[in-house]
């Protein structure tokens, strides 16, 4: 055999070994922070200056013993796919349970194909019921191979046109922009979503995308949250506090944002807000998440809900 042709075939076979995925799944440690960061914003398409980190913090958030990132590497020890979870408490009116969370599942673009994603998402899933949670929770567009894995789309999730309430005759306020202390204290009280703990807590102050706006007028308080990176872009994702001082909020928002949409789901019109109603034609209504089962007993019900800054 020719020299030459030898070297190709070695130099083909050096390359079908280097992809050759071994079985062991490990944990990302801290010191492969950047190495994470890049195979995500290559597999998400971040935009230049800009990192996945900024818009999903938690997955750099390695301090945590409830945040864990898995990956896979080559033989030659690139990191070719990764998946997170989170362990957390979800609300669900008078009601608490343990869920997981899950996120940052990709794989680079010259590995798929291989099944990498599906290692991941099920040795996860296996995490996830050895810490007792009853179902699983993500978000993405590919349906098929999360079905094939035991997730269906679940819940509801509604948007309204924040241009509503320019009409709703309620008086408008100066709002500030900036953060606030009063915004986690209003979030503990929330009946739906994650419920609020120091890890939550952390992480809405590191959304540095995340523009909060608050108003205060005779002892009522109130804030909302939008423009959480380019997934919620003009979607107003948190909001809370007094329901009038709310509405007056949102009106005056409604002048100087009129681009935005405010998410919710429909138990929220049961008080939360004024001149709404759940048969208005303005709705545009999606499904929330994707849901896995891992507990037999466990069973959808409304309402379920997550808040913007609550996905993964």
């Amino acid at each position: 055999m020719p020299w030459n042709l030898l070297l190709v075939l070695v130099g083909v076979q050096r390359l079908a070994d280097d992809w050759q995925m071994p079985s062991q799944i490990a944990k990302i440690e801290l010191t492969h922070l950047r190495e994470l960061e890049i195979l995500l914003n290559t597999c998400f398409s971040t935009p230049p200056k800009h990192s996945f980190f900024d818009d999903f913090p938690i997955w750099s958030s390695f301090e945590s013993k409830d945040v864990r990132v898995v990956g896979i590497r080559s033989d030659s020890k690139k990191l070719l796919a990764s998946c997170g979870v989170r362990f957390a408490q979800l609300r669900r009116g008078s009601e608490e349970f343990t869920i997981a969370v899950m996120g940052a599942v990709a794989t680079a673009p010259d590995a798929r194909g291989k099944g990498l994603a599906t290692q991941l998402v099920n040795h996860v899933l296996d995490l996830a019921r050895e810490r007792k949670c009853e179902a699983a929770f993500l978000w993405g567009s590919e349906h098929a191979l999360y079905g094939r894995l035991g997730f269906t789309l679940q819940g509801e999730q509604w948007r309204l046109p924040i241009s509503h309430f320019a009409g709703s005759g309620a008086k408008e306020l100066t709002l500030t922009k900036s953060w606030n202390p009063k915004i986690i204290d209003t979030i503990k009280l929330r009946k739906t979503g994650l419920k609020e703990d120091t890890l939550g807590a952390s992480l809405k102050r590191k959304h540095t995308h995340v523009e909060w706006h608050w108003a205060e007028d005779q002892g009522r308080f109130a804030f909302v949250g939008f423009h959480r990176g380019i997934d919620l872009k003009n979607v107003i994702h948190e909001w809370g506090g007094d329901k009038d001082c709310l509405v007056q909020v949102l009106t005056t928002l409604a002048k100087s944002h009129p681009q935005l949409e405010i998410y919710l789901h429909p138990s929220h019109l049961d008080g939360d807000f004024v001149g709404v109603t759940k048969t208005d034609s303005k709705f545009v209504k999606e499904k929330l998440a994707l849901c896995c089962p891992l507990e037999k007993s466990f069973a959808w019900k409304e309402p379920t809900w997550f808040w913007g800054l609550d996905s993964a």
